[in-house]
């Protein structure tokens, strides 16, 4: 029987840790990836524009039916016009402590906050529950003599001393005709169940005035009270109305305080002349003069003041208002001034941001692991509405103007880069700000006349000639592959008339060409 071969064993290495007990190996955990909704990051909390979004609750703060501005100090007065609102309280109490007739006249132009300070006395003020803090609770409140009456408020002086009142705002621009006042007043007054009367002159609403006198005070507060005059029917009438209710806020024989509001500074002397056959009956005028830049900056600080956030760059907001101080110092113009540059911000960044997104090709990769890193979208908006904003709404309300007129408002330096910036779209039609800047840098060393300037002074000029409704500015897409957004400048006048004011000027004629 043959030997079967047998397989020699290999000698087996031990090392020093083959006698110390294996340790089980781990079970292999993969690691588990959280998906999250994607927000990309062009479209921060900030940007968001539904109806918690900052930008809609800016534009509601600057509409004109919302309240001005808020309060100067606890006594009602509005910002910048203590003085008015102490003068015409004094009047107020005057007239109503000592229950006799009297007329004011309240001037000033348009949007210098005649009606809001009016309105806001009117709210403050007259108190259809007494709110005198020198009564007791325990104290009943005291009751109207005539409780047939409408509008019947409490007036407290200056002591504590309650006075009936009936207080009414009437705004003139509703009357089809000026006699229809005497009417429009009673009807205000007159207790639903009592009867109807005519009042078709100053003496009907007289008869219905005296049995009240020295009970209860009548207040009547017109608003554009000058447009009486621009009715339709002849001027003799219309100034007959305006006289006889002057006339009755200075008969002894009724409680009748009339407050005009207007934006015509000669109507006193106009229209109230006539009464100057005695100075008595002539009434007494507030002029409300126009805001100053300074003003209007505090008064829209302090209006935006309530928000989480201010949108807009204060040099911004300080820019706006000397431009509106130094036309009209309107302070309503200056609102929409500021809303119109939220909704060009909203506007732009609405495309830019659709844009961004389509770029990306979001519908593709929904999902993103929340803990891998994001990459940074093209775009990236700015924080607050600046200057250039601002420039455009004021570019819009300056095109009706030539070009000629445009043109002969800037400086040599200003029409300097208006030219530059001209010759660099002739080259490239396409042109961004800093083209034309390496334009302008590249023209201006070829000569000796001016030294070139900075490329943030080149902005600030260009931000200028937008403001001039020279040339407009737009944020557009970069050509190309790379995703990124420059700003496209462009130049918006007549070439005609350009060449013929810039040829006028022998310095310039180099830049021209």
């Amino acid at each position: 029987m043959s030997a079967i071969p047998v397989t020699p064993t290999k000698r087996i290495r031990r090392n020093l840790f083959d006698d110390a007990p294996a340790t089980p190996p781990r079970p292999l955990k993969r690691k588990k990836l959280n998906f999250t909704a994607f927000t990309p990051e062009s479209s921060p909390e900030k940007l968001e524009f539904g109806p918690k979004s900052v930008f809609l609750r800016t534009k509601a703060l600057l509409q004109k039916s919302s309240e001005l501005v808020t309060l100067n100090s606890n006594d009602g007065a509005l910002p910048a016009r203590s003085k008015e609102y102490r003068q015409v309280m004094d009047f107020l109490v005057e007239s109503i402590s000592g229950q006799k007739s009297d007329s004011l006249y309240i001037t000033g132009p348009p949007g210098t906050g005649k009606t809001a300070q009016l309105d806001m006395i009117i709210r403050q003020k007259f108190q259809v529950l007494p709110l005198s803090t020198s009564m007791e609770r325990s104290q009943q409140p005291p009751r109207h003599t005539n409780p047939r009456l409408q509008n019947l408020s409490w007036f407290e002086l200056p002591g504590g001393r309650l006075e009936s009142v009936a207080v009414t705002s009437i705004n003139c621009i509703s009357l089809s005709e000026p006699s229809s006042i005497f009417q429009k007043i009673f009807d205000s007054f007159q207790d639903l169940n009592g009867p109807t009367l005519q009042m078709k002159n100053m003496h009907h609403l007289q008869r219905f005035l005296e049995p009240y006198h020295k009970k209860t005070t009548f207040v009547v507060m017109l608003d554009e009270m000058d447009r009486l005059l621009h009715a339709n029917t002849n001027e003799t009438q219309s100034v007959r109305t305006i006289l006889e209710l002057f006339l009755l806020a200075k008969l002894p024989t009724v409680s009748f305080v009339l407050i005009g509001m207007a934006n015509s500074l000669d109507m006193k002397d106009r229209f109230l002349s006539r009464l100057n056959l005695n100075r008595g009956l002539l009434p007494k005028t507030i002029v409300f003069q126009p805001y100053t830049a300074e003003q209007m900056y505090e008064i829209v600080i302090q209006k935006l003041s309530s928000l989480p956030t201010i949108i807009f760059q204060p040099m911004a907001i300080k820019f706006a208002a000397k431009k509106c101080a130094g036309n009209t110092g309107d302070l309503r113009k200056l609102f929409d001034v500021l809303r119109g540059s939220i909704e060009i911000y909203e506007l732009e960044n609405r495309l830019l941001l659709s844009s961004a997104s389509k770029s990306a090709n979001f519908p593709q990769t929904p999902l993103t692991p929340a803990s891998s890193p994001v990459k940074q979208s093209p775009f990236q908006p700015q924080g607050k509405i600046g200057l250039n904003y601002i420039a455009k709404v004021f570019s819009k309300f300056m095109n009706n103007n030539s070009t000629r007129t445009k043109i002969s408002k800037l400086n040599i330096q200003q029409k300097l880069i208006l030219c530059t910036v001209i010759q660099s779209l002739k080259v490239n039609s396409d042109a961004t700000i800093d083209e034309s800047f390496d334009h302008y840098i590249k023209a201006i060393t070829k000569t000796d006349t001016l030294a070139p300037l900075q490329r943030n002074e080149f902005l600030e000029i260009c931000t200028i000639l937008e403001t001039c409704g020279l040339v407009s500015i737009k944020k557009t897409k970069c050509k190309g592959k790379t995703k990124r957004f420059v700003d496209k400048i462009d130049v918006d006048l007549d070439m005609r008339e350009f060449y013929d004011e810039m040829t006028k000027i022998t310095i310039l004629k180099p830049f021209l060409h």
